[in-house]
């Protein structure tokens, strides 16, 4: 049984998919919300109170943060004015502020544990 799984086309693809997608990982970098997780959990973005447990809530309903992110943030102009954009992920949330307490600003290493 083993002797025909070590011969299978699938598996050596399967571990060439592997040590490929590995062998970027010391090069990776922040993209797209990375970039605010990390700010929160530094203490430069102060619109997430109960960071870091919700640090997927981007519009929490609050008037004064949608009239920020409407002013020079990244909302169009034409977002209604009750928008919420939240998502309850608190598990993720932990991960990164675990990820973020061992590795700091170091991105490879958020990838590791991802």
């Amino acid at each position: 049984m083993f002797a025909r799984l070590v011969r299978s086309p699938e598996l050596w693809a399967a571990v060439a998919a592997l040590l490929i997608a590995g062998a970027q990982v010391p090069f990776s970098h922040f993209a797209e919300d990375d970039f605010i997780h990390v700010a929160v959990m530094e203490g430069r973005l102060d619109r997430h109170g109960e960071a870091p447990f919700r640090l997927y809530s981007f519009l929490p309903g609050d008037p004064g943060l949608l009239r920020e992110a409407l002013d020079g943030g990244p909302m169009p102009w034409f977002t209604h004015p009750e928008a919420q954009v939240e998502f309850c992920r608190p598990l993720s949330s932990l991960l990164i502020a675990l990820d973020h307490a061992v590795f700091g600003r170091a991105a490879w290493g958020y990838r590791v544990l991802t």
